[in-house]
Protein backbone atom coordinates (compact mmCIF):
# COMPACT_ATOMS: atom_id res chain seq x y z
CA UNK A 1 0.00 0.00 0.00
CA UNK A 2 2.85 1.91 1.41
CA UNK A 3 5.50 2.05 -1.27
CA UNK A 4 7.50 5.51 -0.25
CA UNK A 5 8.77 3.80 3.70
CA UNK A 6 8.40 7.94 4.41
CA UNK A 7 5.18 8.44 3.80
CA UNK A 8 4.60 5.18 5.85
CA UNK A 9 6.21 6.50 8.96
CA UNK A 10 4.54 9.93 8.56
CA UNK A 11 1.04 8.25 8.44
CA UNK A 12 2.34 5.95 11.19
CA UNK A 13 3.42 9.29 13.19
CA UNK A 14 -0.37 10.74 12.36
CA UNK A 15 -2.13 7.85 13.37
CA UNK A 16 -0.22 7.75 17.04
CA UNK A 17 -1.00 11.51 16.95
CA UNK A 18 -4.24 10.64 16.37
CA UNK A 19 -4.94 8.35 19.02
CA UNK A 20 -3.09 10.08 21.13
CA UNK A 21 -5.46 13.30 20.20
CA UNK A 22 -8.59 11.45 21.42
CA UNK A 23 -7.26 9.70 24.12
CA UNK A 24 -6.16 13.37 25.95
CA UNK A 25 -9.75 15.05 24.64
CA UNK A 26 -11.56 11.62 26.21
CA UNK A 27 -9.52 12.17 29.62
CA UNK A 28 -10.15 15.74 29.50
CA UNK A 29 -14.14 15.08 28.93
CA UNK A 30 -13.93 12.77 31.63
CA UNK A 31 -12.04 15.27 33.76
CA UNK A 32 -14.83 18.16 33.03
CA UNK A 33 -17.46 15.89 32.91
CA UNK A 34 -16.75 14.35 36.79
CA UNK A 35 -15.69 17.64 37.77
CA UNK A 36 -19.20 18.77 36.91
CA UNK A 37 -21.26 16.29 38.59
CA UNK A 38 -19.27 16.46 41.79
CA UNK A 39 -20.02 19.53 42.16
CA UNK A 40 -23.35 19.69 41.47
CA UNK A 41 -23.31 16.67 43.69
CA UNK A 42 -22.24 18.86 46.49
CA UNK A 43 -24.40 21.75 45.35
CA UNK A 44 -27.44 19.72 45.62
CA UNK A 45 -26.37 17.74 49.24
CA UNK A 46 -24.89 21.43 50.85
CA UNK A 47 -28.83 22.69 49.35
CA UNK A 48 -30.52 20.32 51.54
CA UNK A 49 -28.62 20.85 54.31
CA UNK A 50 -28.87 24.60 54.80
CA UNK A 51 -32.95 23.56 54.02
CA UNK A 52 -32.89 21.47 57.12
CA UNK A 53 -31.23 23.42 58.84
CA UNK A 54 -33.04 27.19 58.07
CA UNK A 55 -35.71 24.66 59.22
CA UNK A 56 -34.46 23.36 62.45
CA UNK A 57 -32.93 27.33 63.01
CA UNK A 58 -36.56 28.48 63.18
CA UNK A 59 -37.92 26.22 65.33
CA UNK A 60 -34.98 26.57 67.63
CA UNK A 61 -36.06 30.35 67.70
CA UNK A 62 -39.82 29.63 68.07
CA UNK A 63 -38.94 27.33 71.62
CA UNK A 64 -36.86 30.38 72.60
CA UNK A 65 -39.57 32.59 71.91
CA UNK A 66 -42.02 30.49 73.91
CA UNK A 67 -39.50 29.98 76.95
CA UNK A 68 -39.35 33.31 76.69
CA UNK A 69 -43.53 33.96 76.37
CA UNK A 70 -43.98 31.50 79.34
CA UNK A 71 -41.18 33.14 81.42
CA UNK A 72 -42.56 37.08 81.10
CA UNK A 73 -46.56 35.62 81.58
CA UNK A 74 -45.43 33.92 84.71
CA UNK A 75 -43.68 37.80 86.01
CA UNK A 76 -46.86 39.38 84.68
CA UNK A 77 -48.63 37.06 86.87
CA UNK A 78 -46.78 37.32 89.66
CA UNK A 79 -48.24 38.73 92.80
CA UNK A 80 -44.73 39.70 95.02
CA UNK A 81 -43.99 41.22 91.54
CA UNK A 82 -46.88 43.11 91.21
CA UNK A 83 -46.44 44.99 95.06
CA UNK A 84 -43.24 45.98 94.06
CA UNK A 85 -43.81 47.44 91.41
CA UNK A 86 -47.11 49.32 93.00
CA UNK A 87 -44.83 50.75 95.64
CA UNK A 88 -43.48 52.63 92.98
CA UNK A 89 -39.97 52.52 94.39
CA UNK A 90 -37.15 52.35 91.50
CA UNK A 91 -34.66 50.52 94.21
CA UNK A 92 -36.81 48.33 94.98
CA UNK A 93 -38.54 47.53 91.61
CA UNK A 94 -34.55 47.52 90.12
CA UNK A 95 -34.18 44.62 92.87
CA UNK A 96 -37.13 42.33 91.99
CA UNK A 97 -36.65 42.75 88.32
CA UNK A 98 -32.93 41.66 89.50
CA UNK A 99 -34.04 38.70 91.63
CA UNK A 100 -36.47 37.22 88.40
CA UNK A 101 -33.52 37.80 85.77
CA UNK A 102 -31.64 35.48 87.84
CA UNK A 103 -34.87 33.36 88.84
CA UNK A 104 -35.65 32.88 85.25
CA UNK A 105 -32.26 32.73 83.70
CA UNK A 106 -32.63 35.73 81.47
CA UNK A 107 -30.00 37.77 80.24
CA UNK A 108 -31.99 41.32 80.61
CA UNK A 109 -35.36 42.42 82.14
CA UNK A 110 -36.74 46.02 81.89
CA UNK A 111 -40.04 47.30 82.58
CA UNK A 112 -41.27 50.21 80.57
CA UNK A 113 -44.08 52.56 81.43
CA UNK A 114 -46.86 52.97 78.47
CA UNK A 115 -45.29 56.42 77.52
CA UNK A 116 -41.98 54.80 76.53
CA UNK A 117 -40.51 55.70 80.04
CA UNK A 118 -38.20 52.98 81.74
CA UNK A 119 -38.90 52.35 85.01
CA UNK A 120 -36.05 49.88 85.78
CA UNK A 121 -33.41 48.13 83.39
CA UNK A 122 -30.96 45.40 85.23
CA UNK A 123 -28.50 46.22 82.10
CA UNK A 124 -28.60 50.14 83.34
CA UNK A 125 -29.77 49.89 86.78
CA UNK A 126 -29.41 53.20 87.89
CA UNK A 127 -31.61 54.66 85.20
CA UNK A 128 -34.68 55.97 85.65
CA UNK A 129 -37.28 57.91 84.02
CA UNK A 130 -35.81 58.19 80.53
CA UNK A 131 -37.13 57.18 77.37
CA UNK A 132 -36.46 54.24 75.79
CA UNK A 133 -34.05 54.60 72.46
CA UNK A 134 -36.15 51.82 71.26
CA UNK A 135 -39.56 53.81 70.94
CA UNK A 136 -41.07 52.41 68.15
CA UNK A 137 -41.43 48.64 70.07
CA UNK A 138 -44.40 50.57 72.16
CA UNK A 139 -45.79 51.10 68.86
CA UNK A 140 -45.17 47.78 67.09
CA UNK A 141 -46.69 46.05 71.03
CA UNK A 142 -49.79 48.22 70.24
CA UNK A 143 -50.75 47.44 66.91
CA UNK A 144 -49.98 43.66 68.12
CA UNK A 145 -53.49 43.45 69.08
CA UNK A 146 -52.33 41.01 71.96
CA UNK A 147 -49.87 43.21 73.71
CA UNK A 148 -46.69 41.09 73.35
CA UNK A 149 -44.58 41.05 70.86
CA UNK A 150 -41.26 38.71 70.23
CA UNK A 151 -38.20 40.32 68.33
CA UNK A 152 -34.89 40.92 68.04
CA UNK A 153 -33.10 44.20 69.36
CA UNK A 154 -29.94 46.25 70.02
CA UNK A 155 -29.61 47.57 73.70
CA UNK A 156 -26.33 49.17 74.52
CA UNK A 157 -23.95 47.19 72.46
CA UNK A 158 -25.49 43.86 72.58
CA UNK A 159 -28.28 42.27 70.36
CA UNK A 160 -30.92 40.20 72.34
CA UNK A 161 -33.91 37.87 71.39
CA UNK A 162 -36.84 39.52 73.49
CA UNK A 163 -40.25 39.35 74.09
CA UNK A 164 -42.63 41.56 75.44
CA UNK A 165 -46.03 41.32 77.40
CA UNK A 166 -47.81 43.62 79.53
CA UNK A 167 -48.28 43.98 82.97
CA UNK A 168 -52.02 43.79 84.30
CA UNK A 169 -52.73 45.80 87.79
CA UNK A 170 -55.47 44.61 87.10
CA UNK A 171 -55.33 47.36 83.92
CA UNK A 172 -52.45 47.26 81.56
CA UNK A 173 -50.03 49.67 83.31
CA UNK A 174 -46.42 48.77 82.15
CA UNK A 175 -44.73 46.17 79.75
CA UNK A 176 -42.42 43.61 80.81
CA UNK A 177 -39.28 42.97 78.98
CA UNK A 178 -37.18 39.82 78.82
CA UNK A 179 -34.56 38.43 76.72
CA UNK A 180 -31.51 36.17 75.92
CA UNK A 181 -28.49 37.65 74.77
CA UNK A 182 -27.36 36.59 70.73
CA UNK A 183 -23.65 36.32 70.38
CA UNK A 184 -20.83 34.17 69.58
CA UNK A 185 -21.98 31.46 72.28
CA UNK A 186 -25.36 31.52 71.11
CA UNK A 187 -24.45 31.09 67.45
CA UNK A 188 -22.35 28.35 68.17
CA UNK A 189 -25.26 26.56 69.92
CA UNK A 190 -27.52 27.08 66.91
CA UNK A 191 -24.51 25.30 64.75
CA UNK A 192 -24.52 22.64 67.26
CA UNK A 193 -28.21 21.32 66.19
CA UNK A 194 -27.68 22.38 62.86
CA UNK A 195 -25.26 19.77 61.69
CA UNK A 196 -22.54 21.85 62.32
CA UNK A 197 -24.03 24.71 59.51
CA UNK A 198 -21.80 27.79 59.98
CA UNK A 199 -24.66 30.56 61.30
CA UNK A 200 -23.95 34.58 61.24
CA UNK A 201 -26.70 36.82 62.63
CA UNK A 202 -26.74 40.40 61.02
CA UNK A 203 -28.73 43.52 60.20
CA UNK A 204 -28.30 45.25 56.98
CA UNK A 205 -26.99 48.92 57.65
CA UNK A 206 -26.76 51.37 54.87
CA UNK A 207 -25.76 49.34 52.23
CA UNK A 208 -23.71 46.25 54.36
CA UNK A 209 -24.02 44.13 57.12
CA UNK A 210 -24.02 44.57 60.66
CA UNK A 211 -23.06 41.47 62.00
CA UNK A 212 -24.01 41.25 65.63
CA UNK A 213 -22.86 37.02 66.48
CA UNK A 214 -21.80 34.62 63.84
CA UNK A 215 -19.18 31.09 64.06
CA UNK A 216 -17.02 32.31 60.92
CA UNK A 217 -13.32 33.31 62.15
CA UNK A 218 -12.59 37.20 62.56
CA UNK A 219 -11.59 37.68 58.63
CA UNK A 220 -14.18 35.79 57.30
CA UNK A 221 -17.06 38.01 59.45
CA UNK A 222 -15.11 40.80 57.57
CA UNK A 223 -15.75 39.51 53.95
CA UNK A 224 -19.39 38.50 55.10
CA UNK A 225 -19.66 41.79 56.08
CA UNK A 226 -19.11 43.46 52.64
CA UNK A 227 -20.96 41.19 50.79
CA UNK A 228 -23.95 41.90 48.60
CA UNK A 229 -26.26 39.39 50.26
CA UNK A 230 -29.21 37.89 48.23
CA UNK A 231 -32.07 38.21 50.51
CA UNK A 232 -34.24 36.53 48.50
CA UNK A 233 -34.98 32.81 50.29
CA UNK A 234 -32.70 30.44 47.98
CA UNK A 235 -28.65 29.98 47.94
CA UNK A 236 -25.89 31.44 46.38
CA UNK A 237 -22.55 30.99 46.08
CA UNK A 238 -19.97 33.97 47.84
CA UNK A 239 -16.31 34.15 48.93
CA UNK A 240 -15.02 34.73 52.35
CA UNK A 241 -11.25 34.29 52.57
CA UNK A 242 -10.56 32.93 49.47
CA UNK A 243 -12.95 30.28 50.26
CA UNK A 244 -16.03 29.55 48.06
CA UNK A 245 -19.18 29.07 50.57
CA UNK A 246 -23.09 28.29 49.51
CA UNK A 247 -24.66 30.85 51.53
CA UNK A 248 -28.68 31.04 52.27
CA UNK A 249 -30.69 34.23 54.10
CA UNK A 250 -33.47 33.01 56.52
CA UNK A 251 -35.67 36.29 58.10
CA UNK A 252 -36.19 36.08 61.66
CA UNK A 253 -39.87 35.39 62.25
CA UNK A 254 -40.31 37.96 64.64
CA UNK A 255 -41.50 41.57 64.45
CA UNK A 256 -38.12 43.13 64.48
CA UNK A 257 -36.73 45.74 62.16
CA UNK A 258 -34.68 43.08 59.43
CA UNK A 259 -32.43 41.21 61.19
CA UNK A 260 -31.80 38.18 59.06
CA UNK A 261 -29.11 34.87 59.87
CA UNK A 262 -26.87 33.89 57.29
CA UNK A 263 -26.63 30.01 56.94
CA UNK A 264 -23.14 28.68 54.85
CA UNK A 265 -21.31 25.65 53.63
CA UNK A 266 -17.81 25.42 52.86
CA UNK A 267 -18.09 23.81 49.24
CA UNK A 268 -14.33 23.12 49.36
CA UNK A 269 -14.90 20.92 52.82
CA UNK A 270 -17.85 19.43 50.79
CA UNK A 271 -16.17 18.35 47.90
CA UNK A 272 -13.38 16.85 49.53
CA UNK A 273 -14.58 13.20 49.31
CA UNK A 274 -14.08 13.85 45.69
CA UNK A 275 -10.37 15.00 45.89
CA UNK A 276 -9.20 11.81 45.73
CA UNK A 277 -10.96 11.07 42.26
CA UNK A 278 -9.81 14.67 41.19
CA UNK A 279 -6.30 13.97 41.85
CA UNK A 280 -6.26 10.16 40.39
CA UNK A 281 -7.82 11.39 37.11
CA UNK A 282 -5.69 14.43 37.09
CA UNK A 283 -2.89 12.15 36.97
CA UNK A 284 -3.66 9.90 34.33
CA UNK A 285 -4.72 13.24 32.59
CA UNK A 286 -0.98 14.81 32.76
CA UNK A 287 0.61 10.96 32.08
CA UNK A 288 -1.39 11.27 28.69
CA UNK A 289 0.07 14.91 28.09
CA UNK A 290 3.59 13.43 28.90
CA UNK A 291 2.79 10.24 26.83
CA UNK A 292 2.06 11.73 24.04
CA UNK A 293 4.85 14.34 24.22
CA UNK A 294 7.43 11.50 24.72
CA UNK A 295 5.84 9.78 22.08
CA UNK A 296 5.76 12.79 19.30
CA UNK A 297 9.20 13.05 20.29
CA UNK A 298 10.62 9.20 19.72
CA UNK A 299 8.36 9.03 16.52
CA UNK A 300 10.25 11.81 15.12
CA UNK A 301 13.42 11.05 16.26
CA UNK A 302 12.97 7.56 14.64
CA UNK A 303 12.01 9.52 11.14
CA UNK A 304 14.71 12.63 11.30
CA UNK A 305 17.69 10.73 12.98
CA UNK A 306 17.89 8.26 10.03
CA UNK A 307 17.33 10.85 7.25
CA UNK A 308 20.20 12.88 8.89
CA UNK A 309 22.77 10.12 8.82
CA UNK A 310 21.73 9.73 5.29
CA UNK A 311 22.07 12.66 4.48
CA UNK A 312 25.27 13.48 5.95
CA UNK A 313 26.69 10.15 4.21
CA UNK A 314 25.71 11.20 0.84
CA UNK A 315 27.50 14.86 1.23
CA UNK A 316 30.82 12.55 2.43
CA UNK A 317 30.25 10.58 -0.59
CA UNK A 318 29.66 13.40 -3.01
CA UNK A 319 33.19 15.15 -1.07
CA UNK A 320 34.61 11.53 -2.33
CA UNK A 321 34.97 9.54 0.94
CA UNK A 322 33.50 6.63 -0.86
CA UNK A 323 34.98 4.49 2.22
CA UNK A 324 32.23 6.00 4.34
CA UNK A 325 29.79 3.75 6.03
CA UNK A 326 26.61 4.87 7.32
CA UNK A 327 25.12 3.60 10.77
CA UNK A 328 21.22 3.24 11.23
CA UNK A 329 20.30 0.31 13.01
CA UNK A 330 16.95 0.10 12.30
CA UNK A 331 15.38 -3.04 10.80
CA UNK A 332 12.52 -1.28 8.70
CA UNK A 333 12.46 0.72 5.34
CA UNK A 334 15.18 3.52 6.31
CA UNK A 335 17.05 0.58 7.87
CA UNK A 336 17.40 -1.22 4.50
CA UNK A 337 17.78 2.02 2.54
CA UNK A 338 20.90 2.47 5.02
CA UNK A 339 22.11 -0.61 3.61
CA UNK A 340 21.44 -0.10 0.15
CA UNK A 341 23.74 3.08 0.25
CA UNK A 342 26.54 1.11 2.48
CA UNK A 343 26.28 -0.94 -0.76
CA UNK A 344 26.60 2.12 -3.13
CA UNK A 345 29.51 3.29 -1.42
CA UNK A 346 31.08 -0.14 -1.43
CA UNK A 347 30.39 -0.17 -5.23
CA UNK A 348 31.87 3.33 -6.13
Amino acid sequence: MFKNPFRFRRFQTRVIVFVISLLMLALGGAFYSINKVSRDNARSIIDGNLESTARAFQKTLSERKLILLGKARLLSADYAFKQAFALGEHATLVSALSNQRARLSANMMMVLSMDEEILADTLNPEVSGEYIDNSELIDAVMDSGTGELDSIEKFGDDFYQIVIVPLFTPEPSALIVIGFIINDSFAASLSETTRGTQITLASPEAGHLKIFASTLPEEKRHDLALEQIDMDDHSSVISLGGSKYISRTVRFDTANRGALAILQESLKEQLQPFQRLYRTLLLIFLLAILGSVLGAILVGRSVVSPVKILEDGARKIEAGKFSHRVEVKQRDELGRLADSFNRMSKGL
